[in-house]
């Protein structure tokens, strides 16, 4: 069985938690974000990671992804939050910024 990491995500008032598995793409990430938050589109955001005790990281490329995978997998973190900031609407990432 695949193990998948599940990230929770915020956007305006709507929080959403869906599976990240070893296969998935920042564009898969990305994708999956424009199709539960209305009005989100690809392009027009950015997005972080945060985990406990270290400022939030970059997820701009699939190594991004890869690196996120890596560390909750040695960390034995099985969650983890996704920082998402509208490039059109706001200066501030929706979500718990850490």
């Amino acid at each position: 069985m695949e193990v998948c990491i599940i990230a929770k995500c915020t956007y305006k008032s709507e929080t959403i938690a869906f599976s990240v598995s070893s296969k998935s793409s920042v564009v898969d990430v990305s994708k999956t974000l424009c199709l539960r938050f209305r009005g989100l589109q690809l392009g027009s955001f950015t997005l972080r990671y945060s985990m406990p005790g270290y400022p939030s990281c970059l997820l701009e490329t699939d190594s991004d992804l890869d690196m996120m995978r890596t560390y909750l997998s040695i960390s034995n973190v099985k969650s983890v939050d996704i920082l998402l900031k509208d490039l059109c609407r706001s200066n501030e990432y929706s979500g718990d910024f850490v």
